[in-house]
């Protein structure tokens, strides 16, 4: 089920498209979430946020795809995803063009939601240098209260607007208990994620893959509703999506899911931006689940992905799904094959699965490897007990001699987490070669039992305490 609180009330902006809804959503949660493009029709999928008002009340916000009433490939989707949105709304805001003035798709707009009887809050939008009564005048006749101007593009009037949210959803003793309780979590360990993560935490996890590998198809089977917008075309997800999510037993997750990356050069704007927000999304996240076809195998474009998930240090679990579209007897081979070509990963938790099949998917398990592999990586590896394994893998192996010299590795400590970085002290360091780093990467982690993590090996040389200082000259 998921974890949208039944107290927290939902506030979803609606609008023809390009008139700043995506634009308006990231100005309000004070972050680049949506993706924002001149081109109409970017926002397929809806993205969902809490918001803070100035007085502490919580709400969702919701951004939403444009509907412009005329029939193209995608407004089907748009349009299902419009109604489960809306369904939940407490309130609207619609967004209209104050440089484009009154258009007839406002007014489409403006009759569904009456039928809807939810209030809603008319934002004027594009209102830069205008004043207010100048800006929202062509618009009364729309409705005659509930109405303010913005300029989403330069921030001005953006507090007039969160004002009048306060109007609509005053701070209530509930509210303010919650929030003082969220408030004072955050103060007592607001920098904990980046050292430990403890078993309660709220684990964010970036669902990555190929165009139309079924990762949409996937979250919806989770959440157990279509909240994604799912097509048999591929690109129908253009942006870094996050829905929240809860099981029982395995606790509170943010799924994100994320554009597929194309085979074919990234000519198109659409697909820059798309894979931009892919790599965001893959920085913020506890875990990636690295979703890849069976039947195909690993290709070009799941390596450059994998790349991705490396450079971000992010853990990750793998699923091979599409498992039903290889015979039985060959599942565990093909499910090999692909683990091995995975680069410098520790033993990534792996899942067989089809999305789209009637099947029971198995969520308590596959939620536990997640965030297994979420705290691994914050694994705290105290200075003495990391000596102690240097030592024993430096008796298993040492260091290559080149010439007359092999490198001395001395002593170690913790360089950080996410991924896990191991700082080894010593002298030849730079003639260490690739494949002793990565049998060192490698060996700390079954030391440590770390999985799903690549753990990062970093060197320093000492300096000899024998030679005569350099001057400063």
């Amino acid at each position: 089920m998921s974890v949208e609180h039944a107290d927290i009330p939902a506030v979803v902006i609606v609008g023809r498209p390009n008139v700043g809804k995506s634009l308006l959503f990231n100005r309000l949660i004070k972050r680049r979430q949506a993706l924002v493009h001149h081109k109409p029709g970017m926002t397929l999928d809806f993205l969902r946020e809490r918001l803070t008002l100035t007085n502490g009340r919580e709400v969702w916000l919701s951004d939403t795809g444009g509907v412009s009433g005329e029939s193209d490939e995608w407004t089907d989707i748009v349009e299902q995803q419009m109604l489960h949105v809306s369904a939940s709304a407490d309130l609207f805001l619609l967004v209209v063009d104050y440089q484009i003035g009154l258009h007839r798709g406002d007014i489409e707009l403006v009759q569904q939601l009456r039928k809807r009887q939810v209030p809603w809050l008319l934002v004027v939008n594009k209102a830069e240098n205008t004043e207010q009564a100048m800006a929202v005048a062509d618009f009364y006749s729309l409705t005659s209260e509930h109405v303010i101007a913005v300029s989403a593009k330069h921030g001005s009037d953006l507090d007039l607007l969160r004002a009048r949210l306060q109007e609509f959803f005053p701070l209530t003793e509930a509210s303010k208990t919650e929030a003082e309780a969220t408030t004072e979590t955050a103060s007592d360990g607001a920098d904990e994620k980046h050292i430990r993560m403890t078993p309660e935490q709220e684990v964010s996890v970036a669902i990555v893959g190929r165009p139309n590998v079924g990762k949409s198809t996937f979250i919806n089977r989770l959440l157990g509703d279509n909240r994604l917008a799912v097509s048999e075309r591929p690109g129908t997800t253009r942006d870094a999506v996050s829905c929240y999510f809860n099981h029982e037993g395995a606790g509170d997750f943010v799924l994100i899911d994320t554009a597929g990356m194309s085979r074919r050069r990234m000519t198109l704007e659409r697909d820059k931006l798309s894979v931009a927000a892919t790599r965001r999304a893959l920085e913020h996240a506890d875990c990636a689940i690295l979703m890849i076809d069976l039947s195909e195998g690993v290709t070009y474009q799941d390596k450059r992905i994998m790349a991705l998930i490396e450079e971000a240090g992010c853990a990750i679990t793998v699923i091979a799904n599409k498992a039903d579209l290889v015979p039985a007897g060959e599942r565990e081979k093909s499910l090999k094959q692909v683990m091995d070509l995975l680069p410098q990963m520790l033993s990534p938790p792996s899942f067989m699965l089809s999305a789209t099949a009637k099947r029971q998917l198995p969520v308590t398990k596959l939620l536990a490897a997640v965030r297994r592999v979420a705290q691994a990586a914050y694994t705290h590896m105290p200075t003495a007990t990391l000596n102690n394994a240097l030592s024993d893998i430096l008796i298993a192996r040492s260091p290559r001699q080149h010439g007359k010299t092999r490198p001395k590795l001395r002593y170690a400590h913790q360089g950080g987490s996410r991924p896990p970085c191991i700082v080894i002290h010593g002298n030849a360091i730079n003639r260490i070669d690739d494949s002793y780093v990565r049998y060192l990467s490698s060996a700390f982690g079954r030391y440590f039992k770390i999985v799903g993590n690549r753990v990062k090996v970093v060197f320093r040389g000492d300096e000899n305490p024998y030679l005569p200082k350099r001057s400063g000259n």
